[in-house]
């Protein structure tokens, strides 16, 4: 039952979820058969209290790619 599914867009993941606690945003240099790309990494982390467990979503060029669950959130 989850809210989100990977693929999602930052903007169907901030209408589902609303905004997150903490944001950053890096770029990184891949290599993508012989050619070098560029990738926007966005980080998401949602801190819902010390009953939930915390959540930190990882977009690349604005989809989500990687669902991780924390500690409980202070």
């Amino acid at each position: 039952n989850r809210l989100v599914t990977l693929g999602d867009t930052k903007s169907e993941v901030f209408v589902k979820c609303g905004r997150p606690s903490f944001q950053e945003q890096r770029t990184e240099m891949r290599q993508q058969g012989r050619t070098p790309v560029t990738v926007t990494v966005d980080v998401w982390t949602y801190n819902r209290g010390p009953s939930t467990f915390m959540r930190t979503l990882t977009f690349e060029n604005g989809r989500l790619r990687e669902l991780q669950a924390g500690s409980y959130g202070k």
